[in-house]
């Protein structure tokens, strides 16, 4: 006797195989099945499993668009349950919102086979994805978020075996805790954490199974930027990468004081005050940020030339190596085309000369030199008086001089001589080489208030200096 049963509601409920109701001396096969009910699919699926006239059963979850094994491969190869009674099974491990085939598969006495299969969806991940590949996402509300581990050119990040957030600046002096992000892990494929709505800046790294940090990336938990056009046709965000407000009588809120060396993508806190001497330094970022006790991390400054992975890994490290430089990979890890270590959020870039056009000689700088402001096309935009960076032969946090000073994505190889006899460059020859400026010509952007002072517009820096960024949308 041959038992077939129909899809209902979309489950195939029960089918047998058997292609004889007698065996050769005439006595009657019993078929085995076997059928599911109690489905319940969340990020897990549980099921039950009810084989009928049965000696052996097993069943197997494969992904819906795979091909779907045999009834003698589930029974051989799947996950066994008892063949003579209800089981319920719970699948875990699987992707959110993916459908899934569940196979079971029974064997009767006689050696016949039977199987059955349901298809069905997990839930939709309840975290907010944050797109595609950057080193800096931009959270703008409390909430679950993930994002999956990939440079900007979408190249996955290999050897993840773990995540955790390693430091984060402060909503008020007297933090003992960090304030900003919960629950960050390495789940599904994907980073996941909770934003708490809280204003900042927080640092998740990816750990290897040895605990080695692999790759950062910078959670800007700010409102979401506008945009704004300059005269030269470049769209740059209204703050500078950190800050949590553009409105000018916002104050420090405004500078953001995050900092890169030229060419990494490694986060490094500045401050609001000078670090004069080395004894000091990084003094304000111990003050301003909470670091993750979970981690063997603390800031502060390696004299010794590294790698990209090197810096990777020591990623509250600030480096300098040979001839003030932090790396040897110094001319293509930033350009005017992003690259995979640039800052900037997914969508922009580090801006290049052409990218300011006659910015520097149109601002309105405030009587006060407490900031300036660009004005095009009816839109205004705050550049606050902060941070010029952190030292590139110390690390030391200089605010310095009235104006500000941020990374271009440029690296220019220069002829001594036209270092010397450049008006933004008030060195000689001998202060250069000693700089090492002469091999190593990242350039910045920057302007001093005081209108006397030479240094409006565009120089060259060595790229161990660590300055801040203002996106430009690519």
């Amino acid at each position: 006797m041959r038992k077939l049963y129909f899809v209902l509601l979309g489950m195939l409920v029960s089918v047998s195989t058997s292609c004889s109701d007698s065996d050769e001396g005439g006595a009657e096969i019993i078929e085995p099945s076997v059928a599911f009910s109690e489905l319940v699919a969340g990020k897990e699926i549980s099921v039950t499993i009810t084989p009928e006239n049965a000696v052996a059963a097993a069943y197997v979850c494969v992904a819906a668009a795979d091909a779907r094994p045999s009834a003698a491969e589930v029974l051989e190869k799947g996950t066994k349950i008892d063949a003579t009674r209800p089981s319920t099974v719970v699948i875990d491990g699987l992707d959110y919102d993916t459908k899934y085939a569940i196979i079971a598969a029974v064997k009767g006495e006689a050696g016949n086979v039977g199987s059955a299969a349901t298809e069905v969806t997990t839930a939709k991940d309840p975290a907010t994805d944050l797109g595609k590949g950057a080193n800096t996402y931009i959270v703008s509300e409390a909430g679950s978020y993930c994002f999956v581990p990939e440079k900007v050119d979408g190249t996955p990040i290999d050897g993840i075996a773990s995540a955790g957030w390693i430091w984060a600046t402060k909503t008020n002096e007297g933090d003992e805790v960090q304030r900003l992000i919960e629950n960050v892990e390495y789940a599904d494929g994907k980073i996941r954490f909770t934003a708490t709505g809280e204003r900042g800046s927080a640092v998740i790294a990816a750990f290897d199974e040895t605990k080695k940090s692999i790759w950062v990336w910078l959670i800007w938990c700010t409102e979401q930027p506008e945009e704004m056009e300059y005269e030269n046709g470049g769209v740059f965000l209204d703050r500078f990468l950190g800050a949590t407000s553009a409105r000018q009588a916002d104050g420090y809120a405004t500078w953001g004081s995050i900092l890169y060396q030229w060419g990494r993508n490694v986060p490094i806190f500045a401050g609001y005050v000078d670090e004069w001497g080395e004894e000091c330094v990084f003094d304000e970022a111990r003050k301003w940020t909470v670091v993750n006790p979970d981690y063997f991390y603390s800031w502060g400054v390696s004299k010794t030339l590294t790698t990209v992975a090197g810096s990777l890994a020591e990623p509250m490290t600030f480096f300098v190596g040979e001839g003030s430089n932090w790396t040897v990979e110094d001319r293509t890890l930033w350009g005017e085309t992003k690259t995979n270590y640039d800052p900037c959020p997914a969508g922009y870039h580090l801006p290049s000369e052409k990218d300011w056009g006659e910015f520097f000689t149109n601002i309105n700088v405030l009587e006060d030199q407490s900031g300036a402001t660009y004005t095009y096309k009816g839109k205004t935009t705050w550049y606050p008086a902060m941070n010029h960076g952190r030292m590139y032969d110390t690390g030391e946090n200089i605010v310095g001089f009235a104006g500000f000073t941020v990374w271009n994505s440029s690296y220019t190889l220069y002829d001594p001589m036209d270092l010397v006899n450049n008006p933004n460059v008030p060195y000689t020859l001998e202060e250069l080489i000693e700089m090492g400026l002469i091999l190593n010509c990242a350039q910045r952007a920057s302007y001093r208030y005081a209108p006397d002072v030479i240094g409006q517009g565009f120089s060259v820096a060595n790229p161990s200096f660590a300055f801040t960024a203002r996106c430009v949308k690519e």
